[in-house]
């Protein structure tokens, strides 16, 4: 972890109205470490006395080393005027702590893979979902026609199914191919904020959207690109679905006819809450208030879940995210997780 990245960490930390969260992996510099760093500083506080700031003598324990990032962190928004004195701490463990979860997070991938080997096989579709996803990354098709995407509120003027990673293969060959075609209009190409668009409705493809209660049939009616200072992403229009009640809000899409069981789990919800805080943290997240809204019908250990911070509406948060969880009371694995960043990171 670099000085410039922690830094980053700080500055998000004192901008944000809320205390942004996040429990998943970057794009860290791997560093060579003992693992009995000790990390014992002792501080003043305002008036003069000691403080409290949490000691850890070995770095060896995942676990202990997770937590004890949690409390200094709380610690840090509790005592910001130490800063200087706390700051050099996430320096010397952010990156052991990284190195760390990548180990963990690639042994809960092999488990993950065992426990759909196991799976009885049947010719359901929802099975067939599970190995797509579980097994293989087709990044060849487009993002609508893939088995699981995302559907965010308000981003765009239309409901629109996303594609945040502008470094996918299927889009960006299209949007080159078809740069130079009549039908392809861009607004404000020479503004720092364009977005190209090109109609989809001729092909009439169509795609499964879901909300918290039914699942519908639309067609996408035309492909775009945003490209910004701040953020870029692909999103695929949808057509008007007259059926669906205006309260009913789309959250995800699938290629396939997925059979869910629309169901909450505040069991589950709290889970997540408890083992996505803000850790090392250098960019907002969402990821610690999912929601669970449903089951994948005849497998009782698949959840979908939308990201609601109290008290907000869905999807007014710096972070939009969708998710397929996998939590059979032992094993906790996020198999699916796709978000969009509104807060505009890469600015920061």
């Amino acid at each position: 972890m670099t000085h410039a990245l922690l830094l980053l960490f700080i500055s998000v930390l004192t901008a944000c109205q809320s205390e942004p969260d996040s429990f998943e992996e970057s794009d860290v510099t791997a560093i060579n470490y003992q693992p009995d760093i000790a990390v014992s500083d002792t501080v003043e506080t305002a008036n003069g006395q000691p403080g409290g700031m949490p000691v850890l003598s070995d770095t060896s324990s995942y676990e202990n080393l997770r937590h004890h990032l949690i409390n200094l962190r709380e610690y840090y928004l509790d005592n910001r005027h130490l800063r200087d004195s706390i700051i050099p701490n996430f320096w010397k463990l952010c990156p052991i702590y990284y190195d760390m979860h990548r180990e963990k997070r690639a042994e809960e991938t092999d488990r993950m893979q065992q426990i759909v080997e196991e799976l009885p096989e049947t010719n359901s579709i929802n099975y067939r979902f599970i190995k797509s996803m579980v097994t293989s990354e087709d990044s060849s098709s487009m993002t609508y026609s893939q088995p699981m995407s995302a559907v965010f509120q308000g981003v765009t003027e239309r409901t629109s199914l996303f594609q945040t990673d502008v470094n996918t293969l299927a889009e960006t060959q299209f949007l080159a191919s078809i740069e130079d075609h009549p039908a392809t209009q861009v607004d404000r190409h020479s503004m720092m904020k364009s977005t190209t668009s090109f109609p989809y409705s001729d092909t009439n493809d169509s795609v499964f959207v879901y909300t918290k209660e039914d699942r519908y049939k639309t067609s996408v009616q035309s492909f775009n690109f945003l490209s910004g200072s701040c953020r870029s992403y692909f999103y695929y229009e949808l057509d008007d679905i007259p059926s669906k009640p205006e309260s009913e809000k789309i959250l995800m899409a699938s290629s396939m006819s997925l059979e869910f069981d629309y169901i909450q789990n505040h069991a589950l919800d709290n889970v997540l809450f408890e083992a996505f805080p803000g850790i090392c943290i250098d960019c907002p997240s969402s990821g610690r208030f999912q929601k669970v809204f449903a089951r994948l019908k005849g497998y009782q250990n698949f959840y979908f879940t939308y990201t609601q911070e109290p008290g907000k509406e869905l999807d007014d948060t710096y972070v939009p995210q969708r998710s397929l969880i996998y939590y059979d009371g032992d094993l906790l694995h996020t198999v699916w997780s796709t978000g969009i960043d509104l807060f505009g990171c890469s600015c920061l």
